[in-house]
């Protein structure tokens, strides 16, 4: 090997590091709630500098801090520093791992987060470049339940509540100004909904009715979302009541909701599954695709569809009607009258993904980040991927790993359709499914597409229960009459679904053939017309003769069997 080539493989060892530095800080750097432990440790062995920071000069432990809502937080912090990660290291602001943890961490993690960062050495009682110890941080941002345990842990240490930060306030201030601040919108600091990397979301009551309030901190405001929420107006779009903010935070008083999407399909023995009633599949279908038609009517994109942003709501009344509501818009955007939008970067979560967004996220692990053009149509295809999940009780349709689910998107192939019930997927998946997850977003349907094709498979399945209801109950000597009144196209996909097992079958030609009520003296012209129809005599291995020699009791039973016999024949 010459020299020259030496330092050729030498700087494409050196890119490969730096791209891998890279990967470390953008994966600590989101919202994850997965174990990170083993994606930690093959960086580790891949020899990267763990203290690489990003423009911000923030390191891995800073990211992991700010943003790791996993109960294994604790395990990765170890692994960090273990592994060499200075404890102590500061960013920009002049902010450590403890000033973060304190600012932003609010889970059940954060007192034995604080005490792991201890045992390994952290200048607990440092101050920032504005002054402010993890005392101001933790009165000022933070709304975890275990701030007296926290407080107790530093002021053991020597901080006081009465130190002032630079602008003249102690963390005692931070927390009676909030509580002597004269709001309309009021919560309770215990009662957690849910966190994000949005912010905090809390019971609480706006006007005398409960509600959700969102509270996020001031400078990670985007005014898209407040913006959207007030462009949009529809039932099955969560309702913004009112806007307030403090010092500190933005508060959203929010429609309340009974629980989200994914609580359908958590574990039996988890008080936070929902097992309330639900709506019908078409009728939850048919509500989330007009809230989304509507979003997009408003020149606006969702950017973030998954179960857990979609809300299920009880409506006043003694009916109680349950309503599915979209929430969440902190990645609402414009688009421009092409239905386009720009993307500086990929938002959302990573098994909720159309596949051109997919590929913009490959690109952006592989090259530095490069302007995306999207269209609207990503969130009809992970509005295709949320009803999957509905067929299928909380699976996804493309695999059940996130690496598996990208290969499986780029590569087209939705392994899981077979799960889905036949019947269901005679009606949804050609008509709907499919056109949904088309891979070329200029091809896909669009939401309005979706709201219509949903009308039309509900009117299948009204017909498709009309008739049921005709064949078992209906003897009136004009059923003929009446069976011709539908639709031929539906006679022929009803009639063949009704074959399919023995409950369908005794609502069809059998009830026809032998059930009570259906003994009048036009009963044979009945079946003539079933068998014109094509309507077969024996389906997936169940055959009607039986079932007619043991049940029916007309004199036309022979004859009825003669035609049977004929048409099994044919």
């Amino acid at each position: 090997m010459t020299s020259t080539q030496v330092v050729s493989q030498l700087k494409a060892i050196k890119e490969k590091i730096a791209g891998k530095e890279k990967e470390l800080l953008e994966l600590c750097g989101r919202d994850n709630r997965l174990d990170l432990t083993e994606n930690i440790q093959n960086f580790i062995q891949f020899g990267i500098n763990l203290n690489v920071k990003d423009n911000g000069g923030r390191n891995a432990l800073h990211l992991m801090c700010q943003n790791y809502s996993s109960p294994k937080l604790t395990d990765v912090i170890q692994l960090l520093i273990e592994n060499k990660t200075d404890v102590n290291a500061k960013d920009n602001d002049g902010l450590n791992a403890i000033h973060f943890l304190c600012r932003y961490h609010s889970s059940q993690n954060l007192i034995k987060a604080i005490q792991i960062l201890i045992q390994f050495g952290i200048e607990a009682i440092a101050t920032t470049n504005d002054g402010s110890n993890a005392l101001h941080y933790l009165y000022r941002y933070n709304a975890s339940p275990n701030l007296l345990d926290a407080t107790k842990i530093f002021t053991k240490l020597g901080l006081d509540l009465m130190t002032e930060d630079n602008d003249g306030w102690s963390a005692l201030y931070y927390s009676h100004n909030k509580d002597k601040k004269e709001m309309k919108i009021f919560f309770d600091r215990d009662a957690v909904l849910g966190l994000g990397s949005f912010g905090v979301v809390f019971k609480g009551k706006f006007g005398g009715r409960e509600v959700a309030v969102k509270r996020v901190e001031l400078r990670r405001v985007d005014k898209r979302e407040e913006d959207a929420m007030l462009k949009l107006k529809h039932p099955n779009i969560v309702k913004l009541l009112h806007v307030e903010k403090d010092n500190d935070f933005m508060y959203y008083a929010l429609e309340l909701c009974v629980a989200s999407l994914d609580q359908l399909f958590l574990k039996s023995d988890n008080p936070k599954k929902y097992d309330g009633r639900m709506p019908r599949q078409i009728v939850v279908f048919s509500q989330l695709a007009s809230g989304l038609e509507h979003i997009h009517s408003k020149k606006l994109i969702h950017r973030d569809i998954k179960p857990c942003n979609i809300l299920i709501v009880k409506s006043p009344g003694k009916n109680e009607e349950i309503i599915l509501k979209w929430s969440d818009f902190g990645l609402a955007k414009s688009v421009n009258e092409k239905g386009l939008h720009t993307w500086s970067g990929v938002k959302g979560t990573r098994t909720w993904y159309a596949p051109e967004v997919l590929e913009k996220l490959i690109k952006e692990e592989k090259a530095e980040q490069e302007e995306f053009w999207g269209t609207v149509q990503s969130d009809v295809f992970v509005l295709g991927l949320v009803f999957g999940y509905l067929f299928l009780k909380g699976e996804h349709l493309y695999g059940s790993s996130e690496k598996k689910i990208h290969e499986n998107i780029s590569e087209r192939n939705p392994v899981n359709m077979k799960k889905i019930n036949g019947e269901l997927r005679k009606y949804y998946e050609d008509d709907l499914l499919r056109k949904m997850l088309e891979h070329d977003p200029k091809k896909r349907i669009t939401s309005k597409g979706v709201v219509k094709q949903l009308e039309s498979i509900n009117n299948k399945l009204i017909k498709k229960e009309e008739l049921r209801k005709l064949y078992a109950h209906d003897s009136s000597s004009d059923l003929i009459e009446k069976i011709n009144d539908f639709e031929e196209i539906t006679w022929v996909e009803i009639g063949a679904d009704m074959f399919r097992d023995t409950v369908l079958l005794t609502t069809a030609t059998t009830v026809v053939v032998c059930g009570p009520c259906n003994s009048n003296t036009n009963l044979i012209d009945a079946i003539r017309l079933f068998i014109q129809l094509g309507i077969p005599v024996v389906s997936d291995g169940i055959d009607a003769r039986p079932i007619l020699r043991l049940h029916n009791r007309t004199k036309n039973k022979d004859e009825i069997l003669k035609l049977l016999d004929e048409a099994a024949l044919v």
